[in-house]
């Protein structure tokens, strides 16, 4: 009887072993599921880009800043349009610029073509915002420059690694940026005396190409919508525009998106 017994006890321990190790195996199918429906077919997505930060540059020359004075004997005084060059003939002048981290949203739609492979565009607009001081030391205007862009991605990515709830990827492309409105705000400074404050339109005209490369880490909520962080880099080719931006004084420049992709 005793025999019997643990005959019929290693029996039952054995069922439960199978019965676990099927209870896997139907876990491991349904998170081949769910994985499979966060890659699968479409997936779109909304983004946001860069923190304020801010760098410089500066350059030797006549100042490009247009002022408004008006010569009086000695004094000038805030009045009629006139060019700060007029006034600094004679000076050593310069024009420095402090660039900000530009800004960029958007939304990106995504295709699947494999489990690995994907191929990604959208559409983004970012903002550049830089601040200027252009003359000499008496005489100088001190400005705001604001560019608007809007750009059309494409972008290949490639499924480094993936369970249920994380994928991590990379991804490489190019953007097409076109400026589209800008403008120029700036005050006269004569002798420590504030003077009259200008404004005028400044338009970039050249589109602007960049190719950028990144790592991406992804956390999925659910088989629909998933939370992602992209650290890259993007190197941005000059474009001759005589229009200095944070784009043509710093060509490589480092980023980080943060976003939410849902697939279906």
């Amino acid at each position: 009887e005793g025999s019997e017994l643990d005959m019929a006890v290693g029996v039952e321990e054995k069922d439960r072993e199978t019965m676990k190790g099927q209870n896997r195996e139907w876990d491991d199918a349904v998170d081949v599921v769910e994985t499979q429906k966060v890659r699968g077919r479409w997936s779109t997505g909304l983004l946001a880009s860069n923190i304020p930060m801010s760098s410089s540059s500066s350059r030797a020359g006549e100042a490009a800043v247009p002022v408004r004075v008006q010569q009086t004997g000695a004094d000038f005084v805030a009045g009629s349009l006139a060019d700060v060059r007029t006034f600094n003939t004679t000076r050593e002048t310069s024009t420095s610029y402090k660039h900000y981290q530009p800004i960029k949203v958007g939304l990106s739609v995504r295709y699947y073509i494999s489990r690995s492979w994907s191929v990604e565009t959208g559409l983004t607009y970012s903002y550049l915002y830089s601040k200027l001081r252009s003359g000499s030391d008496d005489y100088y205007d001190s400005g705001v420059q604001t560019l608007h862009y809007i750009g059309v991605p494409l972008n290949f990515n490639f499924n480094i690694w993936s369970s249920r709830r994380l994928t991590a990827y990379a991804s490489a492309g190019g953007l097409m940026e076109k400026c589209v409105g800008g403008n120029l705000r700036s005050t006269s400074y004569f002798n420590g005396a504030k003077g009259d404050t200008g404004y005028e339109n400044v338009m970039v005209k050249p589109l602007q190409w960049s190719v950028s490369a990144s790592l991406g880490l992804q956390y999925n909520l659910s088989h629909l919508l998933g939370i992602y962080l992209e650290p890259g880099a993007a190197y941005y080719f000059s474009n001759s525009s005589p229009v200095e931006t944070f784009y043509s004084s710093h060509p490589l420049n480092f980023n980080l998106e943060l976003g939410l992709r849902f697939s279906f």
